[in-house]
Formats: structure tokens, C-alpha cells, sequence
């Protein structure tokens, strides 16, 4: 009997606290994205510390974030993680929203997003964890692809509402509707129900770093999954700031300000929504498609050739910004370039995320699989504090374009690289 996934009941609740978490997130991210900017009088230098600051705290505790998960019930960690975060975002939203001031309200972000960063780094590598604890491995395809139609879909509902709701309603009150968002989350995750083996020994220092000792040992000692880190570090480094830097900067802009395709019923924020829906259209669909497919053993040599496909379209966007933006031959054309773009990349992701996150389940041992995600995680996005702190300096003082230019050909290297390295096809 081919049973789906949704007949688990432990699976249903994760799903359901994805819904309303990823929501949050979805919000929560859009808002700050433009506010910071907006705070700022458009400084992309602090666009860019903001985002390094956040994205160095998230890697740099995953590794704590592994160990603990494997220690714990998964479903726990996820639910006091969301009430944390839930929590968190509700108090620095009351504390702008009763003291104000555009500095205050930049320094409560820049800490909220720092701690509440720390907590998902905890929630991250347990939620990864979970699923193979709670489904049987042929499932595992499945549910991932489920979960990723769902946060797909939801990037599209929600970019559309965030940029609603940024337009009509203070981002204070924006936030405790976040805030909300994880604490309802918790509350599903709660009831999750499932056999957690027990740790050897208890949790010290000594076991920790033990613990962060085996998770590396694993990694380092395969070499399909190390050459994977070493291309997901380079490809998050140039790829990144292309999504967190340089879209809100360009429409904050390039666009605003400017004549602009439906700017009647647009606003450039919107438009940002608007990019986002063509991503989460092109990831729903695919992700449906790779739902219904066997899992394969092997899937490093599609994954490059998809990678290689993502270098193409990002070459592309920075041709098509040199001469429809800053030549001015047709900004209502690299808008609409744009989307079609992002529906590319949401496409090329989707080719390349779910199938290696569901090997990296399967060949992995459940009792490791916690602190293994977290070494892969850290490793895999280690340079993206970086990358977009970088970018931020790049964009404040030469603009888009060089930033583009920059990106594209790492992207474009690095495919290149894994299209011919032997370790990483054979993953």
C-alpha cells in the first residue's frame, strides 16, 4: 500500500507548524529587509552589517544547535525554539513601538536578529533531524517535497500579504503579528509524539565537544559530502547577495523614484512580491513533479548540471541590468527579466536542494544526523555573513552592476568546478 505522507499524524503537526512559522519568517524578513533601508536613509552598508551580523550568528552556533538536538527530543527543541522566537519578536516590536526612534528601532533589530538568529540555529538542524525519526526512509522524497511546495507556496502568499501589510499597517504592529505566527507554531509542535533514543552520558563540555568533534570527523571523512560543502560555501558566498542585497537595494533605487511597469498599483515593495511569487510558482510546481518521482542513489552529477543552470541565469540578469538599467534602454524590461529569471532559479533550487537533502537523510545515521546537519549547515553558509556584508560595501560605493558582475562569475566558476569534480557527481 503506497500510503502518503499526510497519514502520519507527527508529520501532519510538522507540517502545520511550518505553515504558521514560515509565515512569520516570510513577514518577518520582508519587513526588516525594507526597514532597516528605510531607517537608514537608504545605506547599504548597514543593509549589509545587518545581514552579516544575523547570518554570523546563525553559523556560528549551529554547531551548539546539532549537538543539542541529538541530545533532546527533536519535537521539543523545535517547539521551545518557536516560543523563544515567538517571544523575542513580540518584545522588541513593543519596545519600538513604545520608545521609537530610528536608531533605537536599528540597534533592537540588529539584537533581536542576532538572538532570534542563535534560536534557529538550534531549530534548524532538529527540524532536519526530525523527519527521518517520524517517517520511513522511502517517504522521505515525499515529505521533503511537501515541505518545500509549502514553503514555496507560502512565499508567495506571504510576499504578497507582507507587502500589503508593510504598506498599511506600522512594522511594529507587523511584528507581534510575527511573533504570533511562532508561538502558534509552537503549539502544534508540542504534540509530537515519537520514540527518542537516549544519549550516552550526559550533556557537558566535554561531551559537547566530543559530540562537535564526531559530527566533523563524519563530514571530513566522506568525501562526497565534504566536496558539497565546499561547493555550497562558494556558490551561498556569490548567490546570496544577489537575493538579500541587491533586489531590495534595486528597488529602493533603481525603481523608486522612477516611471515603472503598473506603478499605479505597484509599489516597488510590491514588486519585490511580485519576484518573489514568479520563485515560489516555479519551486510549487517542481516540487510537486519531484514528489511523484523515485528517490535516486546518486544525484551529485544533476545537481551540478542544475547548478551550471543557475550560473547561466544569473550571468544573465547582470547583462540584462548593464543594458536595460543603467543604459537605459528599458527598466520595465528587466523587471519583467527578472521574474522570468526568478522563476528559473526557483526552478534550478528545487532540482537541487530536495534531492541532496534527502540523500544527506538517508545515508546518515539518525544519531548523527543533528550534529552532521549542523557541520553542514555552518560549512555551507560560512561565507554568507560575509558575502553580503562585502556586498553592502560593493553596492554602497560602485553600485549594482559590479556587484552583479562579481557574482555571476563565482556562480559560474564554482558550477563549473562541481560539473567537474569527481567527489562531488558521485554524491
Amino acid at each position: 500500500m503506497n500510503e502518503n505522507v499526510f497519514h502520519n499524524k507527527n508529520f501532519v503537526l510538522t507540517f502545520l507548524g511550518a505553515a504558521v512559522s514560515n509565515v512569520g519568517a516570510i513577514l518577518y524578513n520582508f519587513a526588516v529587509s525594507f526597514w532597516i533601508l528605510e531607517l537608514t536613509g537608504n545605506d547599504a552598508f548597514m543593509q549589509g552589517a545587518y545581514l552579516a551580523a544575523t547570518g554570523l550568528a546563525f553559523v556560528l552556533f549551529s554547531m551548539i544547535g546539532g549537538v543539542l538536538c541529538d541530545r533532546f527530543h527533536k519535537g521539543k527543541v523545535m517547539f521551545v525554539c518557536d516560543y523563544l522566537r515567538g517571544g523575542l519578536i513580540v518584545v522588541s516590536a513593543l519596545l519600538i513601538l513604545f520608545f521609537g526612534g530610528d536608531r533605537f528601532s536599528v540597534a533592537v533589530l540588529f539584537v533581536s536578529g542576532v538572538f532570534g538568529n542563535l534560536i534557529g540555529a538550534v531549530f534548524s538542524p532538529a527540524s532536519t533531524a526530525l523527519l527521518p525519526n517520524i517517517l520511513r526512509e522511502e517517504k522521505l522524497l515525499q515529505a521533503n517535497s511537501y515541505m518545500s511546495v509549502l514553503s514555496s507556496f507560502q512565499s508567495i502568499v506571504g510576499a504578497v500579504l507582507a507587502a500589503a501589510l508593510y504598506a498599511a499597517i506600522p512594522t511594529p504592529i507587523l511584528l507581534l503579528l510575527v511573533g504570533g505566527c511562532y508561538l502558534c507554531s509552537g503549539v502544534s509542535e508540542m504534540f509530537i509524539r515519537y520514540e527518542e533514543p537516549k544519549a550516552a552520558g550526559a550533556l557537558t563540555v566535554s561531551s559537547a565537544v566530543s559530540d562537535l568533534k564526531d559530527g566533523v570527523s563524519y563530514v571530513f571523512g566522506n568525501k562526497s559530502l565534504l566536496s558539497l560543502v565546499g561547493v555550497c560555501v562558494v556558490i551561498n558566498f556569490f548567490f546570496s547577495p544577489i537575493m538579500q542585497n541587491f533586489f531590495p537595494y534595486f528597488l529602493k533605487t533603481d525603481v523608486a523614484g522612477h516611471e515603472y511597469l503598473f506603478s499605479s498599483v505597484l509599489t516597488p515593495e510590491s514588486w519585490n512580491s511580485v519576484i518573489s511569487v514568479s520563485l515560489g510558482v516555479a519551486s510549487i510546481l517542481f516540487g510537486i513533479l519531484i514528489s511523484n518521482q523515485k528517490k535516486k542513489e546518486k544525484v551529485g552529477v544533476s545537481a551540478a548540471r542544475w547548478t551550471m543552470f543557475l550560473a547561466a541565469v544569473v550571468v544573465a540578469m547582470a547583462v540584462g541590468y548593464e543594458l536595460l538599467v543603467v543604459r537605459g534602454l528599458g527598466l520595465n524590461v528587466f523587471l519583467i527579466l527578472l521574474c522570468v529569471g526568478a522563476f528559473l532559479i526557483g526552478m534550478a533550487l528545487t532540482y537541487i536542494n530536495i534531492p541532496i537533502t534527502t540523500v544527506i537523510q538517508i545515508i546518515t545515521d539518525k544519531d548523527k544526523l543533528g550534529k552532521v546537519s549542523a557541520v553542514l549547515n555552518t560549512g555551507s553558509q560560512g561565507l554568507i555573513p560575509v558575502g553580503v556584508f562585502l556586498a553592502g560595501i560593493v553596492v554602497d560605493r560602485w553600485g549594482c552592476f559590479p556587484l552583479l558582475c562579481i557574482c555571476s562569475l563565482g556562480v559560474a566558476a564554482t558550477a563549473l568546478f562541481a560539473l567537474k569534480s569527481k567527489s562531488y557527481r558521485s554524491f
